[in-house]
């Protein structure tokens, strides 16, 4: 595995606070190695100022998003840059299309969380698109969930809509409350803005765990539609 540093500083950008670039390639790539989901043999990872690039072969879209979650995980990572892509090689790789889109199906069917008839999908070269529209964002989620992990499968694009619920004019209050019921989120770390049912994150916060799951406490109000999330992993709060 391969990791850039600036000359003379061990890769730790100047003025800034933890681990320095080659740190941080190493502790991206022991969390990949620890990762059941992933074979880590086939990953190149590149870190510099704190953005982690991830490339190489995996062996199929589930492991790719695990890789993403691992190399996330790591303290001092501020964006993960993804340049992996599926091997084309192993069992599943002559899964067809209309195999790939009777096991999506099966799977949208039998879970209990993907509203049952709402969720409609496509399948071409391996590629599954999502259509439809739910009530909420977990169930859109859980419809991705339903999917990314059957063989066969390189990606998954998720464009099923949310249906319109009336937007009353306490959406930043309530999404505020969210974020202070979720713990460990500095609320005065972060700006809510709300229109039309599309809220506004800003601000700073430590880690991706903590990024994520303030978007999680937004999406959970119930006239959210949209989930603009522009806050920035500043390693120096944690």
């Amino acid at each position: 595995m391969d990791a850039t540093t600036p000359p003379g500083t061990g890769g730790r950008p100047s003025g800034t606070a933890g681990p320095s670039d080659l740190e941080l390639h190493d502790a991206v790539a022991a969390e990949l190695a620890w990762t059941p989901e992933v074979d880590a043999t086939g990953i190149r990872v590149l870190a510099r100022h704190h953005v982690v690039t991830l490339s190489g072969e995996i062996g199929g879209f589930a492991e790719r998003l695990a890789a993403l979650r691992a190399a996330r995980s790591v303290r001092g990572v501020v964006e993960v840059l993804d340049d992996l892509r599926v091997r084309p090689t192993g069992e599943h790789w002559e899964t067809t299309d209309a195999q790939i889109a009777e096991a999506v199906e099966a799977a949208l069917a039998s879970d209990p969380d993907v509203p049952r008839g709402r969720v409609r999908a496509r399948v071409m070269s391996h590629v599954v698109t999502l259509e439809g529209e739910v009530d909420w964002n977990h169930e859109r989620v859980a419809a991705r969930h339903a999917v990314e992990g059957i063989p066969g499968v390189h990606f998954v694009e998720n464009r099923v809509a949310l249906s319109r619920h009336p937007e009353g004019s306490d959406t930043v209050a309530r999404v505020r409350a969210a974020l202070a019921r979720s713990g460990g989120i500095d609320l005065e770390a972060i700006g809510v803005a709300a229109r039309d049912g599309a809220v506004t994150l800003t601000g700073r916060v430590p880690s991706w765990t903590a990024r994520a799951e303030a978007e999680r406490a937004a999406w959970s109000v119930r006239e959210v539609r949209e989930v603009r999330n522009r806050l920035v992993i500043a390693p120096a709060l944690a």
